[in-house]
This record gives structure tokens, sequence and C-alpha cells, in this order.
């Protein structure tokens, strides 16, 4: 007898699925796409998914609401354009993410989540994996991380994203691996330290804008016992009630803390505080070179200048300083720095690394205009 072709691969799967299940291996699925196209902030029986039930379904790996396609492994959560500029806000904190196959959430640019000026937004747990693209964290407000909060042994990476104006616990409170890259952080206050992030993990920095976040130490970045290696990053307007407006490196527990700075700009803190401060207290490691540190302070070993990094106002989405005609950041970077992971000479404003004979030192590059004259033959 003949069996159809529709047939025929009907058998074939199922004596597969036999196979699978004697030699006791479970097919693979194919990863989910989960689109949001509500900013309601429920798990509310209808029609509409909303982002709060997206996370879940992607979290359990199934379809816990039915709004929302079940999650089935590295999954991604996109907004229907249907939405257009939004704001969602938040009524507590979202759920906690802790599937360590991943998730991604990509704002495309439009989408901000709000924590209310009461909830934190994001919690990761130790294994739990997300990474955040393209979208804006703000009003965040409880203590601890307001606007994410990553445990030991989570892993968070955020790029191309904004975290601002969130309040009491850091915009990210970092015991795991934190990888920040072509983001913005501003705005952001702790009522204790690290005003943009502070970290007690391992944390990376490439490419990034940190300005107008404040904390006791640390305005920007307080590196607490943790490995902290900071990129092609800028660092102005930050301040401090005490210490280090820029970064700020203690050793506040039993693992010394190691910071590594290069071409990076630290410049404009509040009057009085230096930009870069790295408490000598047991065995605190700092590295560096080619950075711009306009007060050095405890840093001046691996600041390559010590000068007004002539930077213009902010600009650009996430913001970012222009350099200025003349900043002695243009042409100052270290090529290596920049041609390797993660910088990839790659900058925040989207310019490729250099523009001119060597990269710049700060996260943008400044753009090069070459005039050519025409040789006239007489």
């Amino acid at each position: 007898m003949k069996l159809s072709f529709t047939k025929s691969w009907t058998v074939i799967l199922a004596l597969l699925a036999l196979a699978f299940s004697a030699i006791g291996v479970t097919p693979a699925y194919a990863d989910s796409t989960i689109i949001v196209n509500s900013t309601a902030d429920n798990t509310t029986p209808d029609s509409s998914c909303t982002l709060r039930e997206a996370i879940a379904n992607a979290d359990n790996n199934a379809a816990t609401h039915a709004e929302c396609i079940a999650g089935s492994g590295n999954d991604t959560i996109l907004f229907h354009s249907s939405l257009g500029t939004a704001t969602i806000t938040l009524g507590s904190q979202l759920p906690t993410i802790a599937d360590g196959a991943g998730l991604t959430i990509d704002g495309n640019n439009r989408i901000t989540l709000s924590g209310n000026n009461s909830v934190r937004v994001f919690n990761v747990t130790g294994g739990g994996a997300l990474t955040l693209q393209n979208i804006s964290v703000t009003d965040g407000g409880v203590t601890n991380g307001s606007g994410l909060r990553n445990s030991s042994g989570g892993t968070v990476t955020i790029t191309h994203s904004v975290f601002s104006n969130n309040r009491f616990g850091s915009g990210v409170e970092n015991w795991g691996t934190l990888t920040i890259l072509r983001s913005a952080f501003l705005n952001n206050t702790a009522t204790t330290d690290g005003g943009g992030v502070w970290n007690s993990g391992t944390l990376t920095i490439a490419n990034s804008t940190f300005s107008n976040n404040s904390a006791n130490y640390g305005g920007g970045v307080m590196n607490n016992s943790g490995t902290a290696t900071i990129l092609n990053s800028t660092f102005s307007g930050n301040s401090v009630t005490y210490d280090g407006g820029g970064v700020f490196t203690w050793n506040g527990g039993a693992s010394p803390p190691t910071t590594t700075i290069r071409n990076t700009i630290l410049a404009n803190s509040a009057a009085g505080y230096a930009d870069c401060y790295n408490y000598e207290y047991g065995t605190a490691v700092l590295n560096g070179g080619n950075n711009i540190i306009e007060m050095t302070s405890t840093c001046a070993s691996i600041a390559t200048i010590t000068s007004d990094p002539m930077l213009g106002s902010l600009a650009g989405s996430p913001a970012y300083f222009p350099l200025n005609a003349g900043s002695p950041a243009i042409d100052a970077g270290d090529d290596s720095i920049c041609a390797a992971a993660p910088v990839s000479n790659t900058s925040q404003n989207g310019l490729t690394r250099p523009q001119g004979m060597h990269c710049d030192i700060g996260s943008v590059e400044a753009l090069r205009f070459l005039i050519y004259l025409p040789l006239v033959m007489r």
C-alpha cells in the first residue's frame, strides 16, 4: 500500500517521537516571540496581552495567561506597533525573572516602563537571565535597586536603553553579572551609595553616559567589593554628599574590589568633590589609562589628562555629551581598547571608531569633516 505524502510525514514524525522517548531525549521547541498589545498593568482574563502576563508566560515556559502565547525557552517580548510611543505604569513590581534560558525585552525605542515612584520595575534572581534593549526604565521608588535588582547568579544586559529618575535605591543594584552598552543613566538617586549603579558583582560598562545621578558616595557608580570595568564612557555632572562624584571604589566586604577605567571621561561633578575616588582600604585595586579626570583625587594614577573635557550639551537618545571642537578627548583614546569587545569600534552616537587618527575618549566619537580642495592644473 502506498502512503500519501502527508501521511508519510505523519508516520515519520511519530516514529521520531517514539525514538526520542526511548532514549530519554525531549524534542526541542522553537523559542517564542510574545507580542504585548496593551499598556494596562494587570492579569485580567481578556483579549489583551499585557507585559506582566507576557513575562509570566516567558519565565514559566508555559501559557500561564491565555491572552499571550506560551513561553518556550529563550523568549523575546516585543510591543505591538499599535501602541505607538507609550508608558506602562506599574502598580507592583513585574514578575521576578528566574528562567536561565533567558528573556529579551525590546521596546523598539518607543516604550517606557514606570515604577510610579513607588515600586521596583525589574527583579532578576539567581540563575535568571534578562536582556533589555531599546527601552526606558524610570521612576522606580524602592531601596536596593529601584529600576532593577540583579541577584547573585543573575545575568543582565542593558543595551541602547535609558534608566532615569529612579530614586531611593540606585538605578540598578547588581550582585550578579551586569553589562551596560550604549545606554544612559540620568537623574537616578540613592539615599546611600551608587546613584546610577551599585555593584558588588561583575560589572561592565561601555559606550555609555552617566549624568546628574546622586548619592552619598559614587554618584554615577559605586563599586563595593565587586569587579567593575568601565570603557569609553562619559560621567559628567554627577553629585555626592561626600566623595566620588563619577565613580567610587570601596572595599566593603571580604572580597577586594577591582575597578578598571579606560578611555573614559569623569568630569564636572558637584563642586569640591572628586570625579573619581578610590578608597585605599585593604586591597582595593585601581587600573586604567587614557582617561580624562577633571578632579582626580585618589585616581590620579590612571588619568592621562587632567583637564576640562569640553563637552557639549546632552543630545540624542539615549542621551550623550558630544565633544566640542578642541576637546582633549579627540584622538586621545587607546585604539586597542576601542577595537576590542565590548567597545568593538562602536560608539554611543552610532559612529564607527576611529573617525580620526585615533579613537576618542568617552562614550561618543566626534565626527570629522574632511575638506578636499581641487587641484587646478594650469
